[in-house]
């Protein structure tokens, strides 16, 4: 994936078509096994495809779908993102989650992007692995599988989605924490 699992993704302005008014969905640019790895299957439609997808294909959550065209199936209609308003093809159409950890929001929208062949920078991607097992029991199987690809690619850090999240939520854990002790 292009962005990790965090607070805040980029907010896209999006339309399905002529007469719509804009809508804001978080975008992010996942490769052919994403969805699958973090244990999502769509409702509809397909998930992105190893080798198949190119630019253009893009994949919505259940909201974002009926917001855009309330009432028919989503899948294999054009939406337009970005500034560009460039078309993108609906794949399939996911269950509503928070994808991006937590939000502010109460129902975010959010599309996913078929990542290009091309590697992003190294700085610029998070690699998700499904696993069974312990995380000290994986890592270096990781490490090595990375460093055969590019050995000069950092790799900044080795965590569980649980830990990515407690990450997230630790400073509302520590505001309830000095809260807690000063009442």
């Amino acid at each position: 994936a292009r962005r990790p699992i965090q607070s805040f993704w980029v907010p896209e302005r999006l339309g399905g078509g002529a007469g719509q008014r804009p809508i804001v969905a978080e975008r992010n640019e996942v490769g052919s096994a994403y969805l699958r790895t973090i244990g999502v299957t769509p409702l509809a439609g397909r998930d992105f495809e190893a080798g198949g997808d190119a630019a253009g294909v893009v994949i919505v959550n259940h909201r974002l779908a009926n917001l855009l065209w309330p009432g028919d199936p989503a899948v294999g209609r054009t939406l337009r993102l970005g500034a560009s308003a460039q078309p993108f093809v609906v794949a399939g159409v996911i269950p509503n989650s928070l994808y991006n950890g937590y939000s502010r929001e109460h129902d975010p929208n959010f599309v996913f992007v078929a990542a290009s062949h091309a590697l992003p920078a190294p700085d610029e991607a998070t690699l998700y692995v499904r696993y069974s097992g312990t995380e000290e029991g994986i890592a270096p199987a990781v490490t090595r599988a990375l460093r055969a690809i590019d050995d000069r690619a950092p790799i900044v850090y080795l965590r569980s989605i649980e830990e990515q999240l407690e990450g997230l939520t630790w400073p509302i854990h520590a505001l309830a924490i000095l809260l807690a002790a000063f009442a």
